[in-house]
């Protein structure tokens, strides 16, 4: 670009906010319907160093929102026996807390 562009593009910028006023905070709503989503997050828990009869216990947690109602599960998964499917599944049947 050279000076001259700089220059039109700057004096161009200032005639808008000149004609439109300072600038407006944007605000996007995020309306979830219920049951329509979830989220998950997988979080490497092995820098926890936990360890069970002495021996280390290397797994990940697997935290599950429903957005609608802010309802939270966190699920521990051994690596061995995990599959990505299993954890939300068995988050939503055995417990969670409501974080509302």
């Amino acid at each position: 670009m050279q000076l001259k562009h700089l220059r039109t593009f700057q004096r161009r910028v200032k005639q808008w906010r000149l004609q439109r006023g300072p600038n407006q905070e944007a605000f996007f709503p995020q309306d979830w319907a219920a049951g329509r989503a979830m989220q998950l997050d997988w979080t490497n828990a092995d820098e926890l160093a936990v360890t069970v009869a002495g021996q280390p216990y290397t797994h990940l947690l697997c935290r599950c929102v429903l957005p609608h109602s802010n309802w939270v599960a966190i699920q521990p998964e051994l690596r061995s026996r995990m599959t990505k499917s299993e954890s939300p599944q068995s988050a939503v049947r055995f417990g969670a807390k409501s974080c509302a």
